[in-house]
């Protein structure tokens, strides 16, 4: 299977668990939400953003 660059726009509970099973398939993900969550569980890199801020998005 090929390796691929993911970001996932709005990364809460659903985006977090598709993100877990793409890095387990061996796939590059990154999630973009308003706050990043406080834990580290899931090893997934976060940005914080909010897109409809364009002042958040530069």
């Amino acid at each position: 299977m090929q390796k691929i660059k993911i970001l996932i726009v709005g990364c809460g509970d659903v985006g977090t668990r598709l993100a877990t099973r793409l890095i387990q398939n061996g796939h590059d993900v990154v999630g973009l939400r308003r706050s990043p969550p406080k834990d580290t569980l899931h090893k997934i890199p976060y940005f914080a953003a909010d897109v409809s801020s364009v002042e958040s998005l530069s």
